[in-house]
Formats: structure tokens, C-alpha cells, sequence
């Protein structure tokens, strides 16, 4: 894929997050990933597809990162789900990744998340 993927803007309620939506839904907007919360950034959030092409994300609540004692880390839900704690179906891929399980008790930590939008055909 080349080219801008998506752009979010970060809500300051949630309410605004769910009010949002329901615009976008009554203006009959393409939603491209229904609501749905991030594991990695614990965003709760939906995506809009734009006239252009790419995908609009609004959201609230993800983690605030402090440059001082932020490190990099792994991110899984207990269930051992790749990619969102929950919701965010992709329409347009046919996906929905929170059904994307990495293992019964213990996350494969070597697992690549490219190879589940692959097999979306991306």
C-alpha cells in the first residue's frame, strides 16, 4: 500500500466519539471500521472513508505516552487476540480482526500482523 493510509483526530468525552458516529451514519458516510478499542493504543474509535480514499479515525481515551518512561511493549488482550480488544470490523477488507487468535494460553510473540491484512488481500 502507498499513500496515506488514515488521519484521527482524539475526541476529549467519549459521548463526542458516539455522537459522531451517529452523524456519520445518518449522513449515510462509509463506515470502514465499525467502533471498536485498539490494543496497543486503547483507543475507542470508528473509521470514516473518505472521497479520496483514505480513512478518517475518530477516537477517544487512547494511552498517554510520557517520552520519559515510555518503553516498547508487546499488546494482547487476555483472550490472546491480534490487533483490538474489540469491534473494529473492517468492511472494505472482510475482516474483523479480533477473531484473529494467536494461541489457546500463551501469545505467539513472533506472530507478523501484516500476514492477517494479507489475507485480506492487501
Amino acid at each position: 500500500m502507498s499513500g496515506l493510509h488514515h488521519i484521527m483526530i482524539e475526541t476529549k468525552k467519549m459521548d463526542d466519539v458516539g455522537i459522531a458516529h451517529d452523524r456519520a451514519n445518518k449522513a449515510g458516510l462509509p463506515i470502514s471500521s465499525s467502533l471498536g478499542r485498539h490494543i496497543g493504543d486503547r483507543m475507542l474509535s470508528f473509521y470514516v472513508r473518505t472521497p479520496t480514499g483514505f480513512d478518517f479515525e475518530i477516537g477517544w481515551d487512547s494511552v498517554q505516552v510520557d517520552d520519559n518512561t515510555w518503553s516498547a511493549q508487546y499488546f494482547d488482550s487476555h483472550e490472546g487476540w491480534v490487533g483490538e480488544v474489540w469491534g473494529h470490523e473492517y468492511a472494505h477488507l472482510g475482516i474483523n480482526p479480533t477473531v484473529h487468535t494467536i494461541g489457546d494460553t500463551e501469545p505467539d510473540r513472533s506472530v507478523d500482523l501484516t500476514a492477517v491484512v494479507n489475507r485480506a488481500g492487501r
